[in-house]
């Protein structure tokens, strides 16, 4: 008896996992098919979304996208959808805290 191995699930990790207003968050798909064309939606705190730009997913099935936080951002967690037009699909969040002020002296 032949014994095939389910396909692992897709997976999306995010680094870092927290971080300060003004950052930017690596977002890693992996587990997608290839070629297949990946979008991640963002759903800030307060409920609304942001959406980016197209991917198409490298031969192994894996994207790997920026997202830069502005540094007025509202802080808390950010909870984010990877999902692919051919059945993909993964999900994480990350933390955002306020972003640190600097003091400069001379």
């Amino acid at each position: 008896m032949l014994v095939i191995p389910p396909v692992p699930p897709a997976t999306l990790t995010i680094k870092p996992t927290a971080g300060t207003a003004g950052d930017t968050f690596t977002f890693t798909f992996s587990g997608g098919k290839p070629g297949e064309t990946v979008l991640f939606e963002i759903v800030r705190p307060n409920g609304t979304k942001f959406i980016g730009s197209p991917h198409t997913a490298a031969t192994d099935g894996s994207v790997t996208a920026m997202y830069q936080t502005d540094f007025a951002a509202i802080v808390g967690v950010y909870k984010v959808l990877a999902a692919g037009n051919q059945g993909s699909l993964a999900h994480t969040d990350f933390q955002l805290s306020p972003a640190t002020s600097t003091t400069l002296t001379q």
